[in-house]
Protein backbone atom coordinates (compact mmCIF):
# COMPACT_ATOMS: atom_id res chain seq x y z
CA UNK A 1 0.00 0.00 0.00
CA UNK A 2 1.38 3.54 -0.95
CA UNK A 3 2.23 6.15 2.21
CA UNK A 4 1.57 9.47 1.49
CA UNK A 5 2.32 12.73 3.45
CA UNK A 6 0.08 16.11 3.46
CA UNK A 7 1.90 18.69 1.88
CA UNK A 8 1.04 22.26 3.00
CA UNK A 9 2.78 24.50 0.61
CA UNK A 10 1.61 22.94 -2.94
CA UNK A 11 4.56 24.67 -4.69
CA UNK A 12 6.52 21.95 -2.86
CA UNK A 13 4.68 19.47 -5.51
CA UNK A 14 6.90 18.76 -9.05
CA UNK A 15 6.34 17.55 -12.31
CA UNK A 16 5.91 13.46 -12.01
CA UNK A 17 4.91 13.06 -8.60
CA UNK A 18 2.20 10.71 -7.44
CA UNK A 19 -0.56 13.49 -5.53
CA UNK A 20 -3.63 12.16 -3.31
CA UNK A 21 -6.45 14.36 -3.22
CA UNK A 22 -9.17 14.54 -0.91
CA UNK A 23 -12.34 16.32 -0.53
CA UNK A 24 -15.61 15.56 1.48
CA UNK A 25 -14.12 11.53 1.67
CA UNK A 26 -13.66 11.42 -2.33
CA UNK A 27 -9.74 10.51 -3.20
CA UNK A 28 -8.18 11.24 -6.06
CA UNK A 29 -4.98 9.60 -6.95
CA UNK A 30 -2.85 10.65 -9.92
CA UNK A 31 0.65 11.58 -10.96
CA UNK A 32 1.03 15.04 -11.58
CA UNK A 33 1.94 16.22 -15.40
CA UNK A 34 1.83 19.84 -16.05
CA UNK A 35 2.44 22.24 -12.77
CA UNK A 36 1.86 25.95 -13.35
CA UNK A 37 3.07 28.48 -10.90
CA UNK A 38 2.18 31.72 -12.39
CA UNK A 39 -1.23 32.65 -10.60
CA UNK A 40 -1.11 30.56 -7.88
CA UNK A 41 -0.41 26.85 -7.84
CA UNK A 42 -1.92 24.49 -10.51
CA UNK A 43 -1.60 20.68 -10.89
CA UNK A 44 -2.94 18.59 -13.64
CA UNK A 45 -3.17 15.40 -14.94
CA UNK A 46 -4.04 13.63 -17.78
CA UNK A 47 -5.01 10.35 -16.31
CA UNK A 48 -8.29 11.41 -15.16
CA UNK A 49 -8.16 14.98 -16.14
CA UNK A 50 -7.82 16.43 -12.64
CA UNK A 51 -6.85 19.44 -12.10
CA UNK A 52 -6.89 21.50 -8.95
CA UNK A 53 -5.98 24.96 -8.26
CA UNK A 54 -4.52 26.49 -5.30
CA UNK A 55 -7.93 28.34 -4.43
CA UNK A 56 -9.06 25.41 -4.12
CA UNK A 57 -7.37 25.18 -0.82
CA UNK A 58 -10.10 25.22 1.56
CA UNK A 59 -11.54 21.90 0.25
CA UNK A 60 -8.80 19.65 -1.09
CA UNK A 61 -6.17 18.00 1.19
CA UNK A 62 -3.39 17.25 -0.93
CA UNK A 63 -0.77 14.35 0.19
CA UNK A 64 2.40 13.18 -1.76
CA UNK A 65 3.47 9.90 -2.48
CA UNK A 66 6.19 8.91 0.60
CA UNK A 67 9.66 7.98 -1.37
CA UNK A 68 12.09 5.86 0.12
CA UNK A 69 15.13 8.10 1.18
CA UNK A 70 18.33 5.91 -0.19
CA UNK A 71 21.75 7.52 1.23
CA UNK A 72 24.44 6.22 -0.83
CA UNK A 73 27.25 3.47 0.98
CA UNK A 74 30.23 3.92 -1.22
CA UNK A 75 33.10 6.33 0.46
CA UNK A 76 33.46 9.08 -1.82
CA UNK A 77 32.74 12.74 -2.93
CA UNK A 78 29.06 13.91 -3.19
CA UNK A 79 27.02 17.02 -4.23
CA UNK A 80 23.39 16.99 -2.05
CA UNK A 81 20.29 18.54 -3.16
CA UNK A 82 21.15 21.98 -3.15
CA UNK A 83 24.54 21.37 -4.48
CA UNK A 84 26.71 21.24 -1.66
CA UNK A 85 29.34 19.01 -1.28
CA UNK A 86 29.84 16.31 1.13
CA UNK A 87 32.65 13.03 1.46
CA UNK A 88 31.76 10.50 2.92
CA UNK A 89 34.19 7.67 4.49
CA UNK A 90 34.37 5.21 7.10
CA UNK A 91 30.45 5.63 7.51
CA UNK A 92 30.11 9.29 8.62
CA UNK A 93 29.80 11.98 6.49
CA UNK A 94 31.56 15.20 6.55
CA UNK A 95 30.26 18.27 4.72
CA UNK A 96 33.12 21.18 5.91
CA UNK A 97 33.89 20.66 9.73
CA UNK A 98 30.77 19.04 10.53
CA UNK A 99 30.07 15.44 10.50
CA UNK A 100 27.48 13.50 10.69
CA UNK A 101 26.08 9.42 10.28
CA UNK A 102 23.98 8.40 7.35
CA UNK A 103 20.72 9.17 9.15
CA UNK A 104 21.70 12.83 9.74
CA UNK A 105 21.85 13.21 5.64
CA UNK A 106 18.95 11.74 4.66
CA UNK A 107 17.30 15.46 4.34
CA UNK A 108 20.16 16.04 1.91
CA UNK A 109 18.94 13.26 -0.76
CA UNK A 110 19.37 12.58 -2.98
CA UNK A 111 23.36 12.95 -3.62
CA UNK A 112 25.23 12.63 -6.70
CA UNK A 113 28.41 10.77 -6.45
CA UNK A 114 31.42 12.75 -7.90
CA UNK A 115 33.61 10.71 -9.80
CA UNK A 116 37.30 11.06 -9.72
CA UNK A 117 38.73 12.44 -12.80
CA UNK A 118 41.12 9.45 -13.20
CA UNK A 119 38.43 7.31 -13.26
CA UNK A 120 35.98 9.39 -15.88
CA UNK A 121 39.26 9.58 -18.19
CA UNK A 122 40.16 5.96 -18.16
CA UNK A 123 36.36 5.33 -18.96
CA UNK A 124 36.36 7.86 -21.82
CA UNK A 125 39.95 6.33 -22.95
CA UNK A 126 38.65 2.82 -23.21
CA UNK A 127 36.02 3.77 -25.73
CA UNK A 128 38.39 5.48 -27.85
CA UNK A 129 41.53 3.05 -27.62
CA UNK A 130 40.16 0.99 -31.01
CA UNK A 131 40.48 4.30 -33.13
CA UNK A 132 43.59 5.22 -31.20
CA UNK A 133 45.31 2.62 -32.39
CA UNK A 134 44.48 2.51 -35.65
CA UNK A 135 45.53 6.09 -35.75
CA UNK A 136 49.31 7.09 -37.19
CA UNK A 137 49.51 10.58 -35.27
CA UNK A 138 48.64 8.85 -31.96
CA UNK A 139 51.16 6.25 -33.08
CA UNK A 140 53.60 8.72 -33.10
CA UNK A 141 52.75 10.83 -30.51
CA UNK A 142 51.75 7.56 -28.17
CA UNK A 143 54.39 7.97 -25.72
CA UNK A 144 53.51 12.16 -25.06
CA UNK A 145 49.59 11.06 -24.76
CA UNK A 146 50.50 8.11 -22.17
CA UNK A 147 52.08 10.85 -19.91
CA UNK A 148 50.10 13.50 -20.71
CA UNK A 149 46.74 11.02 -19.25
CA UNK A 150 48.80 9.11 -17.15
CA UNK A 151 47.26 6.08 -19.45
CA UNK A 152 48.64 3.42 -21.26
CA UNK A 153 47.92 3.03 -24.98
Amino acid sequence: MTEYTEVTDWATIATGQKVRATRDGEHLEFTVTTKAVNSGVTLRSSQSIVQICTYDRPVWVLEVEKVAVVVPDVPGAYLDNRGTAWTLADGHWACGARWRTPEGVAIFAPFTRLRPEAEVVAEVLAEFRPVFHGSRVVQGNRDMIADIYGVTL
